[in-house]
């Protein structure tokens, strides 16, 4: 049943609403970003594959790292940064990750700031009282501090940390750009853009949808509004121009590398894949967030203990959610039509736009002692998964290393099968052993992701075993390998079999557990003695 709309000046008074000049919430909020802050610096694991690649990609000379990335297939901010990051501090695994830690602390500013607009903006609206704090803009701050996935992505020697960064910069730009669209206010909207395109291409979904938005807001708003809209749409479109220098690259991306690590995954899949993988290691945290975005789309306060649920929408933040939503589904429409995979972390561009838009759902709850309860469980379970962080390991590089570091024997040959698994291994384990890797016999360092699905394709497992048997000649064959269901792994599956019709004395030195993210088993293939 729907009811009226309450008007502002029939909304009840707020009793005991929350100051934020008490000493005890100024205590509870600095504690709060103090933990968040800190957990954005911790993390025990070692460095899974993806980001021993990235060290090893930014430990080039710069001129060749635009190089390397052609046959990595990413763009190449975030790498030209560590390169940077690692020459001033090091390249110890705290120091790279620390860049990153660095970029998620900074990432808390613009999304107070993008709080703070939403407020001002249901004020003007009259869906808040005038002297009402900034809630919105708090809460936000408070949910992406203790947030597991921003924590995660701050503790990874990735780009995604930068990525939120830019999306929220670039969300206040854009609105400070569409209220009053000087130059000074529209030059850090194609910067921001710019920067977007050259630090991941998921950026392109966000631009698309963004220039969309505004040619609506173009079309249908009033002529001021109209000036405005054209003007940003016009910085956005000269943000994106300045990708033209790495076009060349982009596309030779786009033909020859891609995701032949993992199958195509349906959109709705990736929907609760992204919102599980918010809360980190704890689930609910990122079921909780995704409660508050429904709410902060479809609710609002009818008195102190009443919630109205709109269907068509409430206002507020309606363009925030929309742009989030269909940022993520453009990307997974196009990654379907393309047969790329999706993992959790490209969310990572339009994160922010969900933090925000989960922050106003804290609004739907008119009690403001109901509204602290709320906050204060989703920041308990962020917490949670954000503590559960620091000591999780990534991988299970820490186990293989010793199982063949402790009872190989010198010139013994240890197989990477496929070779993205061993970018993390291969630098641990001593100089008298010899390595290589599926599917070229190549270096596992650096991955060529080239035409990669092709080189699987094109490998004869039998052929492939009994060269490894040549290499090894009388020496051990430690064989490491994942389960994940890529074709790859399923060809290392029939690679060993071949192996052990040879050496049928093979053992299991170690399982691959599901529990780590990167999992990885050894067997062990002597020599065959009858």
């Amino acid at each position: 049943m729907r009811h009226r709309a309450v008007s502002p000046a029939e909304t009840p008074s707020e009793p005991s609403r929350p100051r934020f000049d008490d000493p005890w919430l100024l205590l509870a909020v600095g504690a709060v970003l103090a933990l968040g802050v800190g957990l954005r610096f911790i993390c025990h694991s070692d460095l899974w594959a993806d980001e021993a690649l990235s060290v090893n990609i930014a430990r080039l000379p710069l001129d060749r790292i635009p190089g390397a990335l052609r046959h990595d297939g990413a763009p190449p901010l975030y790498y030209l940064l560590l390169h940077v990051w690692m020459r001033l501090f090091g390249t110890g695994n705290a120091t790279v990750r620390a860049l990153s830690g660095v970029i998620g602390t900074l990432t808390l500013i613009p999304v107070w700031f993008g709080g703070r607009r939403i407020d001002d903006r249901r004020r003007r609206l009259g869906l808040a009282p005038p002297d009402a704090p900034n809630v919105v803009a708090w809460s936000a701050l408070l949910i992406f501090t203790l947030s597991p996935f921003a924590i995660r992505y701050s503790t990874e020697a990735r780009m995604y940390a930068l990525v939120m960064l830019l999306a929220a910069t670039g969300y206040v730009a854009v609105v400070r750009a569409l209220d009053r669209p000087t130059l000074i206010r529209l030059v850090p909207v194609a910067l921001i853009a710019a920067l977007l395109l050259y630090t991941h291409y998921w950026a392109f979904p966000l631009l698309t949808v963004c220039g969309i938005t505004l040619v609506i807001v173009a079309v249908r708003g009033s002529v001021e509004t109209r000036t405005a809209a054209i003007r940003t749409l016009l910085a956005l479109g000269a943000g994106t121009l300045a990708f033209l220098p790495w076009v060349p690259s982009f596309l030779f991306q786009i033909r020859h590398t891609g995701t032949p690590w993992g199958a195509p995954v349906s959109p709705f899949g990736s929907w609760a894949l992204a919102f599980s993988t918010f809360g980190g290691n704890a689930h609910a945290a990122g079921w909780a967030l995704g409660a508050l975005v429904a709410l902060g789309v479809f609710a609002a306060a009818r008195g102190n203990r009443n919630i109205d649920i709109d269907l068509g929408t409430h206002r507020g933040v309606r363009i925030e959610a929309a742009i989030a939503f269909a940022t993520i589904t453009v990307g997974l429409l196009v990654g379907r039509v393309a047969g790329t995979t999706f993992e959790a972390r490209y969310a990572s561009v339009a994160f922010p736009l969900l933090v925000l838009v989960a922050a106003a759902g804290l609004l739907a709850f008119g009690h403001p002692r109901i509204r602290v309860a709320v906050l204060g469980a989703v920041l308990v379970l962020g917490a949670w998964g954000g503590v559960s962080n620091v000591a999780r390991q990534r991988t299970q590089a820490f186990e293989v290393v010793p199982v063949i570091r402790d009872h190989a024997a010198p010139g013994d040959l240890v197989v990477f099968c496929p070779d993205v698994i061993g970018t993390d291994i291969v630098g641990q384990l001593p100089s008298d052993l010899r390595t290589t890797s599926f599917p070229n016999f190549g270096s596992s360092a650096r991955i060529d992701w080239v035409d990669y699905a092709h080189k699987v394709h094109a490998v004869r497992a039998s052929v492939f075993a009994r060269r490894l048997l040549r290499m090894a000649g009388p020496h051990t064959i430690w064989f490491v390998y994942t389960n994940n269901g890529a074709e790859a792994d399923q060809k290392c599956n029939t690679i060993a079999d071949y192996l052990t019709f040879a050496r049928p004395n093979r053992t299991r030195e170690l399982e691959p557990d599901p529990y780590f993210f990167e999992h990885q088993g050894v067997y062990r293939y002597p020599p065959f003695n009858p």
